[in-house]
Formats: structure tokens, sequence, C-alpha cells
């Protein structure tokens, strides 16, 4: 895209886009002073710890930024504004609000961290399934700018009601909360923004805040559906399921879900043959689900040129990753070896050798299905901050 022409819709968007403000420099630094009053009353109150309050104001934050990520595989490629929150004044505060919610996104009936935890509860669905199975999947538009901040402050509360250790009062990470969202400025062109509503897509807030309004959003579409899924799986903004009352229940269904808030909206597939989701091309046949590996029109397979001034352990690793990926996704031998000589052609192209690709593959090839997609979760959080 020509570099004017990618300037110009950013700018469009931020001025035409209800979801941004444009501000003066006066507001965003009292917007930034707010922040340093809510840390500092914190602690003040015995709430937080003077470490944790040291590591929620950091000491040289910087603006947010903004940039666009074209949807190219959409008709029309549209673009999705990105706010870049990395070093900001926030984005601490941001993690701890995120840690305090991770334990409830986890817990939801829903909740799929990646295709390998996806892989396992397809492997746990029990087979044969029926001629008239359908699979189907729902695609959330712009979920994080459109979640309804008011709504999603009631679930969030819920949620922080629920946890066994409240290290934090929910009160006061309600308060951290909406300082977040509040406080989500951002320059661009020497012009200042803020973003209004939902949440920016690079807050590490957004995934749990997000997650969490919808976990509610699906209790009450549920609870006003007499037919549901049989299985009903969500990562993140993307959802996949199995229907087992036909096509019209089906679309009833969806227009349920999108009455719901009018903030949210639902784009359906559905297929009783084949359909994709993330990366994972899932298909019945013979009453039993297959797995192979989807990729979109749009993917050039840019893989790290081996001619890069990388540490050759990084592109000696390479090949043995994607096999490892492969063998995970494709549930048939067939499969496996169809998207492996594809594999070695592109890697071929990116300049590694036949040799060294058959030595790293090869280790891939032994492996084991079911034992690859085992995997142990790993829980990161600076627990003497809060202590």
């Amino acid at each position: 895209m020509d570099s004017d022409a990618y300037q110009s819709d950013i700018e469009k968007e931020l001025l035409e886009n209800e979801t941004y403000e444009q501000i003066s420099e006066t507001k965003v630094k009292k917007i930034e002073r707010d922040i340093k009053k809510t840390v500092n009353d914190m602690h003040k109150r015995g709430v937080i710890t003077k470490d944790m309050k040291k590591y929620l104001l950091p000491k040289e934050p910087r603006r947010g930024r903004v940039q666009a990520n074209p949807k190219m595989h959409k008709p029309g490629n549209p673009q999705r504004l990105i706010i870049n929150g990395r070093h900001t004044a926030t984005e601490n505060m941001a993690e701890v609000v995120e840690n305090e919610l991770s334990t409830h996104v986890k817990s939801l009936s829903s909740y799929i961290k990646d295709t390998t935890d996806f892989l396992n509860k397809i492997e746990n669905i029990p087979q044969p399934v029926s001629d008239q199975t359908i699979m189907f999947c729902l695609d959330v538009r712009a979920l994080y700018p459109s979640v309804p901040r008011e709504e999603a402050k009631i679930a969030v509360e819920e949620a922080l009601e629920q946890r066994e250790r409240k290290r934090i009062p929910t009160k006061d990470v309600l308060q951290m909360m909406d300082t977040v969202l509040n406080s989500n400025t951002f320059t661009f062109n020497d012009k200042a923004y803020v973003q209004k509503i939902g949440t920016a897509i690079g807050s590490k807030l957004g995934m749990t805040y997000a997650c969490t309004y919808m976990g509610k959003w699906e209790t009450e579409l549920f609870q006003r559906c007499e037919n549901r899924p049989s299985s009903y799986y969500r990562y993140i903004d993307d959802i996949w399921g199995i229907w087992n009352y036909g096509e019209e229940k089906l679309l009833e269904f969806v227009r349920t879900a999108n009455e719901i808030h009018p903030n949210i909206k639902l784009e359906l597939r559905y297929s009783t043959e084949s359909i994709e989701f993330l990366d994972v091309q899932i298909s019945i046949e013979n009453g039993h689900f297959k797995t192979d590996l989807f990729t979109k029109e749009t993917d050039r397979h840019l893989y790290l040129h081996k001619s890069s001034n990388h540490p050759w352990k990084t592109k000696e690793a390479i090949p043995y990753g994607l096999g490892l990926r492969l063998k995970r996704i494709c549930s048939t031998e067939e499969s496996y070896q169809t998207r492996r000589n594809e594999l070695k052609t592109h890697l071929t192209k990116r300049g590694y050798k036949n040799k060294e690709l058959e030595k790293q593959l090869a280790k891939a090839d032994t492996l084991d299905r079911k034992e690859l997609l085992k995997y142990n979760t790993k829980h990161q959080m600076t627990e003497f901050l809060l202590c």
C-alpha cells in the first residue's frame, strides 16, 4: 500500500470513527496526572506496596502509537487500527488487571488457549457424529473496540468477586481498569487522540477484558435459546461449534445472538462437510472429524531466510518447529506427508538445503501426535509486588 494512502486512511478512520476523539495536549497532561493520582491514592491507603507503586508508575512512559493492519483476506482489504500500548503510562497497570482476570477467563467453558488446545477439544468430542451435524463458525466484528464498557464492568466485577484470593480489593481493581480504559491516549501525525469506546487491541488488558465480557454475553445467549450447540469453543472473537438442529434453527440462534447487544455483531459460516478455524481445516468423513492445515490464500510463507544474520540454532529450529506444527494439526499420515512436502518447497525457496530440511523434519516424523497434543501451562506473575 502507498505510504500516503496508508497515512490518509488512518487519519480518516480516527476522525470519522466515534471510537476515537482528538484531544488537546492539556487534556493529555490531565489524564497523565490522573494516572499518578490513582496509584498514589492506592499506596496511601495500603492497597498496594511501595514496590507495586513503583511498578505502576514507569519513569519515562511514552504516548501510545497507532498503526493499521490491513485485512488482506477480506473484501476491500479493510484496516484494523492497533494502538501500541508498549511502554505507556498504563502498560503495567493493564498487566495487573489482566492477571486478576486471567483465572476467570481460563475457567470459561468456551475458552480456547491456542490451536493445540482446540485440537484437544476436537479429539474429545464423541464420535461418530450424525450426517446432519453442522459445523459453524462465528466471528465477532471488531470485538475489542466494540465491547460495551458499562456491561463489561458488571461482568468484570462479578468475575473479580469470584477470586479465591483477593490480593487487591475488587473496587480498586475496577478503578485501575477504568484508569486504563479512560487513559488510552496516543499520537498520530503530531495530533493527540483518546479511545472512548471498548478497549485497545494493543493493550495487555484487551484480551481478558473482552473475554470476560463475552463469557457473560454467552451465558445470556444460552439462557435465551431453547436449542444450543452440542460443542461451542471460542478463541477471543472467533467461535467454532457443532449444531444438531438443522440450518433454520442455526440461523435463528445467530439472530438471537445478534440481538443481545447492538455493539456485538457476528458473521456466520457453516458446513456439514468442511470448515476452517484458526489454522485448522476441520472436515467430517464417515462420521469422524479429520483435521488438516489451513492457510489463507494471502499467506506468502515468508519464513526467516537462511541468509539472515540470526544465530544458526534459530534457523536450524525453524524446519523442526514447523514440522511439529504439522504433526499436531494433521490427523492423518496422508495429510501430514502432503503438508510436509509443501513445507519443504516453501523452505527451499527461502534458502534451506534439502539435506538439512530432511534432518530436522525426520525428527518430527517419529513423534507421537497424541503426546504432542499434551502441554504444560505456565503461570507467570510478579507475586512479590502484591505482597
